[in-house]
């Protein structure tokens, strides 16, 4: 009885053992850590600069992400400081970024 008793506990582990592994998994191979830490944050990518707009008399405003901008304007978490006719200059927790209408790199 003692013994039915052992056989019975080893196959049980060795099924709960066996339930764990991917059978598919390459040798040796184990499952990546996730992080489960919430807190991390996510920086939204940097604002698309799509067109820019100077008329001949006021400020310029610039299309960025599909919406207009002046001066002071935010999207996605950036804020619009100076538009030039092609360059808008934007700021985020004291970083700044140039955007550039035609940058000067070309690709062939």
């Amino acid at each position: 009885m003692v013994r039915f008793l052992v056989v019975t506990l080893v196959m049980m582990v060795a099924v709960a053992v066996q339930a764990k592994q991917d059978p598919t998994a390459p040798l040796g191979w184990s499952a990546p850590a996730t992080n489960d830490n919430k807190s991390v944050n996510k920086v939204a990518p940097l604002p698309k600069l799509q067109s820019i707009v100077c008329p001949q008399s006021g400020d310029c405003n610039a299309i960025l992400n599909g919406q207009s901008m002046v001066i002071g304007g935010r999207v996605s978490g950036y804020t619009v400081r100076h538009i030039e006719p092609e360059l808008v200059i934007l700021t985020r927790g004291g970083k700044t970024w140039k955007l550039q209408l035609f940058p000067l790199e070309v690709k062939q």
